[in-house]
């Protein structure tokens, strides 16, 4: 399939197990690429993980199953800008265009919404992350944090900006 042919959509309230299972899936596949820990998130309920959900808004490609997942938050930081966090796609599904396909959608929906950049997050050491956001058009702030439970790596924040409108 082409970015063109995923199936991108915003997830609805009733989904919140969707992410769950997705979620646990990307922890445990992808452990490095996450500060989170899968043994923390599988013990939480189904309040916890609601509030995850309702916390945000999240969208997935499914071919099936959960093929890849993002979700956007307010930037506590910087009126006007999402975080996109929580990044994550199967690897039987990488460089096929649905992250691609996630962000190009991500972007339509947060530009209705008035928002005026993407930031992100994105671990120093994770080069093939770091190389997808530079060829989709993301840039580094110059600010860079050491992560809180490792004093020895580090995080760059990144940031797409929506205004002007992009072209396809």
């Amino acid at each position: 399939m082409t970015e063109a042919e995923w199936d991108v959509r915003e997830l609805v309230p009733g989904e919140w197990e969707l992410v769950r299972t997705a979620r646990l899936e990307a922890l445990s596949e992808s452990p490095q690429a996450f500060l989170a820990r899968r043994d923390h998130e599988e013990l939480w309920g189904e309040q916890e993980w609601r509030g995850t959900f309702d916390a945000a808004k999240w969208l997935a490609v499914r071919a099936g199953e959960t093929v890849g997942m993002l979700r956007s938050v307010p930037d506590p930081t910087t009126p006007g800008s999402r975080m996109v966090e929580s990044i994550w796609v199967k690897p039987t599904h990488r460089k096929r265009g649905v992250f691609r396909a996630m962000l190009k959608r991500l972007i339509e929906l947060e530009r209705a919404n008035g928002a005026r950049d993407l930031v992100l997050w994105v671990l120093e050491d994770n080069d093939d992350a770091r190389e997808v956001y530079r060829r989709l058009g993301f840039a580094w702030t110059g600010i860079r944090q050491a992560l809180l439970s490792e004093a020895d790596r580090f995080e760059r924040r990144l940031r797409l900006r929506l205004t002007p409108p992009l072209h396809a």
